[in-house]
């Protein structure tokens, strides 16, 4: 439960999402968060990515005694761009776990260390919950889609 806390805690503190960025789930929309979103624009990283959340870009990129030895983004970050491309679309609960899974596989592979891979994993299967009103959860894109 410390862990739980913490993780929580540091996602929130490291963050660079304002609550202005929060959305209200409409919960009578609740029974569509498991569908794959579809007339959304194409995704496109520069828009629709943050590279790694919880901070994690973020900070790497103010530690610029890093750059020149590791350069000037995090070596895993294609993973999480990746991750967040299934993220806007969104889908199904299996598909879901599916994408965190591979967050795992792709960021210990480029890492070396299972450690790292299996914290965002957990991360995200957290705080990606569709259900929350965040920018980052399942299913994202549908922030993106033109009103009807």
């Amino acid at each position: 439960m410390k862990f739980l806390s913490f993780l929580l805690l540091f996602l929130s503190a490291c963050s660079e999402t304002s609550l202005s960025q929060f959305k209200v789930v409409n919960p009578r929309q609740i029974e569509s968060v498991w569908v794959k979103h579809v007339g959304l624009p194409v995704f496109n990283p520069n828009v629709h990515s943050d590279g790694c959340s919880g901070g994690m870009s973020a900070i790497y990129g103010k530690l610029t005694f890093l750059h020149k030895k590791h350069g000037n983004t995090l070596n895993w970050r294609q993973c999480c761009i990746v991750h967040d491309e299934a993220y806007y679309y969104g889908g199904t609960q299996r598909e879901k776990k599916q994408a965190d899974a591979n967050l795992n596989n792709c960021v210990t592979q480029v890492v070396g260390k299972r450690y790292l891979g299996k914290a965002m994993q957990i991360a995200v299967e957290i705080g990606g919950d569709p259900n929350l009103p965040t920018p980052y959860r399942w299913g994202y894109g549908e922030d993106f889609k033109e009103p009807d």
